[in-house]
């Protein structure tokens, strides 16, 4: 799982095989160690019975922890069909997020299908 952040934008990039993970297990864990002290975790999290509310099929919930700071994906089960159909394309899902300040965050995920990582070796 690789996470992009960039101004305004942050965007969760997976492989296939990890996006079968998903589905099979319902959460997909990383972090990067960003020090001794602090540790930078990120998750994706899906429920096949959970429908989106008001139409947001990507939720993003912040955590400050002891280590650092936890980024949490909700992906609704609207999205993983969006997203198992090949409706989204290389794209993959967007979704805008209001925060408290009122500054407006992009919210992404995507399926790396022509991954290193899941080409066979010769």
């Amino acid at each position: 799982m690789n996470l992009r952040i960039a101004p305004e934008y942050l965007r969760f990039r997976i492989a296939a095989d990890e996006f079968a993970s998903l589905l099979s297990t319902g959460t997909l864990q990383s972090y990067t160690q960003c020090s001794d002290a602090v540790r930078f975790d990120y998750a994706i999290h899906t429920d096949p019975a959970t429908t989106s509310a008001d139409d947001c099929i990507l939720v993003l919930s912040t955590t400050t922890v002891a280590t650092g700071l936890r980024f949490d994906l909700k992906v609704f089960s609207d999205g993983i069909a969006r997203l198992q159909s090949g409706q989204v394309g290389k794209d993959g899902l967007h979704e805008h997020q209001v925060l408290a300040s009122g500054d407006l965050l992009t919210i992404g995920l995507e399926i790396d299908l022509h991954s290193k990582k899941d080409a066979a070796t010769p």
